[in-house]
């Protein structure tokens, strides 16, 4: 096993009780605008709902149309965001993400499940799983329950679990360095300090894939 895969499995296994990924809480839907590119390059902007994280689907009402219901697995790209706030847009995209266990063998599977992006870069993203989320009274996501932190690389259909609300700076450093080790400048800079493991955004700005691999990340 490698350096960088042993760290990983040991570090995920650390924060895995908090993975509880087949208990949904079905509360409040999540109601706002959408951006929706389907696969056959279909465009639709308009209200949106989606009753729980769990959901296959999405309930999309065009402006000026009639409410569709559209699986998951027909959407290209999705971006929303909440009237009171339309600076404030977030991707989300459902997936499954898998994680090491303390009585597993090996990468356990979630279900599958809505997630929301929180950083976004060329080569590296990374999305937040919870048992709800909806928009606050400012526009803003917000998150119920404990919040789950996945990464995502270019292609990956499955994403990996890195830490959660609950872990600590230096849990979720160590699985940033098992994760990218294959950029050696920001592995030590978050080895040594100089890059707070917290500030998801500086990280995925920051990481470069050796093989120039770049995604979107829907």
């Amino acid at each position: 096993m490698s350096r960088s895969n042993n760290l990983l499995r040991i570090t995920a296994t650390a924060f895995a009780i908090f993975a509880l990924q087949s208990c949904y809480v079905n509360r409040t839907a999540c109601n706002g605008r959408v951006a929706a590119t389907l696969i056959d390059s279909t465009s639709l902007t308009g209200k949106m709902k989606l009753s729980k994280p769990s959901a296959d689907k999405i309930a999309v009402t065009p402006d000026g149309g009639v409410r569709r219901v559209i699986p998951a697995d027909s959407l290209a790209e999705c971006r929303i965001w909440d009237k009171k706030s339309p600076d404030d847009t977030y991707l989300i995209m459902r997936r499954r993400y898998g994680y090491f266990g303390p009585a597993q063998g090996g990468l356990t599977l979630s279900q599958p499940g809505w997630m929301v992006s929180r950083a976004v870069g060329r080569h590296l993203a990374i999305y937040a799983f919870a048992d709800s989320f909806k928009f606050n009274k400012r526009g803003q996501i917000y998150f119920e329950g404990t919040v789950r932190y996945i990464a995502f690389k270019p292609g990956d259909e499955v994403g990996l679990l890195i830490g959660t609300s609950a872990s600590s700076r230096s849990s979720l450093r160590h699985s940033l360095m098992a994760l990218c080790a294959d950029d050696r400048a920001l592995y030590r800079r978050l080895e040594v300090g100089d890059m707070d493991p917290s500030d998801f955004k500086s990280v995925v700005e920051a990481y470069i894939a050796p093989d120039e691999a770049v995604g979107n990340f829907i």
